[in-house]
C-alpha cells in the first residue's frame, strides 16, 4: 500500500506522518527520499520545539510557585 502511496508526487502529511509511524527500517528509506518529506520533518521539529518550551514553562512557573509558597507541614 505505502509503494502506491508513495508514487504520488504531492502526500499529505497526516498520511506520510502514519506511514513513517508505521513502516519498517528499509521502506523508512524510500520515505525519506519523498519530496514531501522535508515538511513533515519541520513540521515535527517546530511540535518538538514547542512541546519543550512548554515543559520549560511548566517546570519554572513549579519552581517560583515553590519559592514563594513554600508547602508548611
Amino acid at each position: 500500500m505505502s509503494r502506491a502511496l508513495l508514487r504520488r508526487k504531492t502526500l499529505p502529511l497526516t498520511v506520510l506522518r502514519a506511514l513513517v509511524s508505521d513502516e519498517s527500517p528499509v521502506e523508512l528509506e524510500r520515505l525519506r527520499l519523498h519530496p514531501s518529506f522535508p515538511l513533515l520533518a519541520a513540521f515535527q521539529r517546530r511540535m518538538y520545539l514547542v512541546m519543550g518550551a512548554g515543559v520549560l514553562l511548566v517546570v519554572v512557573f513549579s519552581a517560583v510557585m515553590a519559592v514563594l509558597f513554600p508547602a508548611t507541614d
